[in-house]
């Protein structure tokens, strides 16, 4: 009985599979998933909307803002960030002309990993919170997303080399 017991255990026994941990920094590009209706937005547009996008951010005045002002207000919906991972997934690079003038200097002053581990943990949040099924006006009421959040994805974008 004792054998029986033991081989019993072992067949039936219910072994806990352990989730991977989620670890922004070995995550690229290849990671990000976007909405169907952004996914064939044309570059060009995206250019347009990404240089509107700075435009008003330098406006906002957030270059002055702390971290955590910044943080604080959902001011962002997901077809705006959804926009700005496209640009980052197509692998293109614009250049912010005085990005001193537009980011905040503690943005400005980070790291490539620190930037790198901010834009993916922002991947992720999006992937997980955000129903790819839903259109382009359902994206634009989906609030979600912080002045913050904009920030490092534009920092991000700025950079020719992204590499860690």
């Amino acid at each position: 009985m004792g054998l029986f017991g033991n081989i019993s255990k072992k067949i039936f026994s219910t072994t806990k599979i352990k989730k991977r941990d989620f670890d922004p920094e070995k995550m690229s590009v290849e990671d990000i998933s976007i909405p169907f209706s952004i996914a064939k937005t044309e570059n060009s547009l995206i250019k347009e909307l990404l240089e509107h996008y700075i435009t008003a951010y330098k406006s906002l005045g957030y270059k002055n803002k702390t971290a955590q002002e910044l943080g604080n207000k959902k001011e962002y919906s997901s077809y705006e960030i959804g926009i700005l991972l496209k640009y980052i997934k197509d692998n293109q690079v614009y250049s912010i002309p005085n990005k001193d003038k537009v980011l905040p200097d503690f943005i400005l002053n980070s790291s490539k990993k620190q930037l790198h581990l901010k834009v993916f943990d922002l991947v992720h949040r999006y992937e997980i919170g955000v129903n790819k099924t839903l259109n382009m006006p359902e994206l634009k009421m989906e609030l979600k997303w912080t002045p913050l959040d904009i920030g490092y994805i534009l920092y991000y974008i700025n950079l020719s080399n992204r590499t860690v």
